[in-house]
């Protein structure tokens, strides 16, 4: 082989470099970027050719499906079932953008929910398929260099902190976002802020998780091409070859999770057909009940007006309060004032003006100065919730913040939420639940809600209070507190 010139043969783009080439040109190309030691540069539009070349493997049709999507769209979104080969076909798009692409000119970047999953699932992937193909530089558990450049790298960002991707300068970038269900609202905008030119590419792929998420969002949207996979489409249900060592899901493991949940449950939905469910599996609400409330019209209603107020300390998120009237969620109000006194008398003048006869609030930090703010209103009964405090059913619920919250779950169910919006609707479905180490309910804690959807749930917060009722209080709802 002769040695490289001092330059390529020269490219129209630097991405489909063989177009409208002779073959004399095309090879005089392969002949310098295999002497320059771009030994993989001439399959950049054939990862599936690269992949048996190179690595010496196959894939089966979705797999296949999702590599070429890579390369001929902009963003690329693949809601699969379980064990259908994700992060293997996930780390192969990443080896084959990184070794196809001329040194330099590459950058690989991914993200996972947790440092773990990135290190332990997609990376340890990737450093299989680089040492099976013995490609070009060296790779760590989360970084890949080439010729002491850092190339490609896994991290997880601080939850909140869409600039951590800053600063990634490559004409071609690929972000994967895997485990894409988990993955937080600040790494999807900064996956979009790293790859804002079209040879830029990205691949969210994993378990559905529910409909209305993030992830949802993004496979219904015309921007991106989606790819959804079954399990009913891996080679273990069809006629396909499977290929050699592919550990893929298989009929005993679907039999299972049909008899276990049915094929009606989100868990048979997500994990086997690979669609989003109405209702995530660890939701306190579900989202198939809000959807309903949302158009329950009970028409006008009697009784008393309730208001329920989640109070904001100063700068900290918003106050917002929602009133309802028997069963129906009626208006909602968010007070933006810089004071605390001048809160409460927004507060106030919504509470007259609605006619509210009993106020819900949040006593925790500054919530306890509503009490003496508002004591000169006649006619109206005050109700502090502190939901730290120990539940009625301190067998059943870990506190008084999972008693309000199943509350709602077990009563939406009548209620009409033709009022509401869709940011209250959002985030009355983001709260999950899992059961302390007594098999009590416990629910997450309102930090975590806050980093997952990319901000505080204090509209939702208000409805729950607005409609929480004591234990006994004497209402039509306390019923609830007779269940099992």
């Amino acid at each position: 082989m002769s040695l490289p010139p001092d330059e390529p043969p020269e490219d129209d783009d630097g991405h489909n470099w063989t177009e409208g080439k002779s073959d004399d040109e095309i090879a005089d190309m392969y002949e310098w970027l295999e002497a320059a030691g771009m030994v993989g540069a001439h399959y950049v539009n054939e990862p599936l050719e690269w992949l048996t070349d190179r690595v010496g493997e196959a894939v089966w049709t979705k797999q296949a499906q999702i590599l070429e999507s890579v390369r001929d769209h902009k963003r690329t979104a693949v809601p699969s079932a379980h064990a259908v080969g994700k992060s293997f076909t996930a780390a192969r798009a990443a080896a084959w953008w990184l070794d196809s692409h001329p040194p330099g000119s590459a950058m690989v970047v991914t993200s996972a929910p947790t440092f773990q999953q990135v290190r332990a699932i997609l990376w340890r992937e990737i450093r299989r398929c680089h040492a099976k193909g013995n490609l070009v530089g060296y790779v760590n558990q989360t970084e890949w260099h080439i010729n002491g450049e850092l190339v490609g790298f896994g991290r997880k960002p601080p939850d909140g902190d869409e600039d951590s991707f800053q600063g990634i300068h490559a004409q071609y970038v690929l972000v994967i976002l895997d485990e894409a269900s988990g993955v937080p609202e600040s790494v999807w905008a900064g996956a979009e802020k790293v790859t804002t030119t079209s040879d830029c590419r990205i691949l969210a792929i994993g378990n559905p998780d529910y409909e209305g998420s993030r992830f949802d969002q993004v496979c219904r949207s015309e921007a991106w091409h989606t790819i959804t996979i079954s399990a009913f489409d891996s080679p273990n249900f069809t006629d396909e070859p499977l290929p050699p060592g592919a550990p893929l899901v298989d009929a005993d493991w679907v039999d299972g999770i049909k008899v276990q949940y049915g094929i009606d449950s989100p868990r048979y939905m997500a994990q086997v057909l690979g669609q989003f469910p109405s209702d995530r599996l660890d939701g306190v609400v579900p989202w198939s009940k809000i959807s309903e409330a949302r158009l329950r019209d009970l028409g006008d209603q009697s009784g008393e007006i309730v208001m329920g107020l989640d109070v904001a300390g100063p700068g900290e998120d918003e106050t917002v309060a929602w009133i309802r009237q028997g069963d129906k969620a009626l208006a909602k109000h968010v007070f933006r004032s810089p004071t605390p006194e001048g809160v409460l008398a927004e507060v106030k003048q919504a509470i007259l003006k609605a006619g509210v006869t009993r106020l819900n609030y949040d006593s925790i930090g500054v919530g306890h100065f509503v009490s003496v703010g508002l004591d000169d209103l006649r006619g109206v009964s005050m109700t502090a919730v502190n939901v730290a405090e120990a539940a009625s059913d301190k067998a059943r619920w870990a506190n008084k913040r999972a008693e309000v919250h199943w509350f709602v779950r077990e009563n939406i169910g009548s209620w009409d939420l033709t009022g509401i919006d869709d940011v209250t609707a959002e985030q009355l479905a983001a709260a999950q639940w899992f059961e302390d180490t007594k098999g009590r309910v416990q629910i997450e804690k309102k930090d975590d809600i806050r980093k997952r959807i990319g901000g505080s749930p204090d509209s939702a917060d208000a409805l729950q209070l607005a409609f929480w009722v004591e234990p006994h209080a004497g209402s039509a709802m306390s019923g609830f507190w007779s269940m099992s």
